[in-house]
């Protein structure tokens, strides 16, 4: 796979998130991403993760202001892996980095450094504040999908 076809397959998942709201599944979006552009699974499900965590950013600042996010009320849901991280970040960004990553593989929190090169996360450094920069605020320098004139 290169990173032309990688490329197409995220504007194609922007243009399907416009399209239809964004009210498709998370699973129906990355099956159809494989079919259309031959990618494994894993592979689609991660391009989904990441396309969405950008839109998401993109867009998070137009959107209306949320109350705030309490680490200890995510206890009990499928939200609860995301307290752990509180202690690094602040109110804010806490509420900031829960509304981005809702319903997103945990695996996000490793993919989004480019530093980490193995899908192996023993051979990966332990998720620190850098990490969760890299999903509140984007990469530096990252690579815009459309040219906007």
């Amino acid at each position: 796979m290169d990173d032309e076809t990688e490329l197409a397959t995220q504007r194609w998942y922007v243009e399907s998130f416009y399209d239809d709201r964004f009210a498709s599944r998370r699973c129906a979006c990355a099956d159809a991403a494989m079919g259309v552009f031959q990618l494994a699974h894993a592979r689609s499900r991660e391009l989904h993760d990441l396309t969405m965590l950008e839109v998401r950013r993109v867009l998070y600042d137009d959107l209306p202001q949320r109350p705030q996010i309490v680490p200890g009320r995510l206890h009990g849901t499928r939200l609860a892996w995301m307290a752990r991280y509180a202690p690094l970040l602040s109110q804010d960004e806490f509420t900031k980095f829960v509304t981005l990553m809702r319903n997103l593989s945990p695996f996000v929190l490793l993919l989004i450094d480019p530093s980490n090169r193995s899908r192996r996360q023993d051979r990966c450094p332990a998720i620190s504040r850098r990490n969760l920069e890299f999903i509140l605020n984007g990469h530096p320098d990252a690579v815009q999908l459309f040219k906007c004139d």
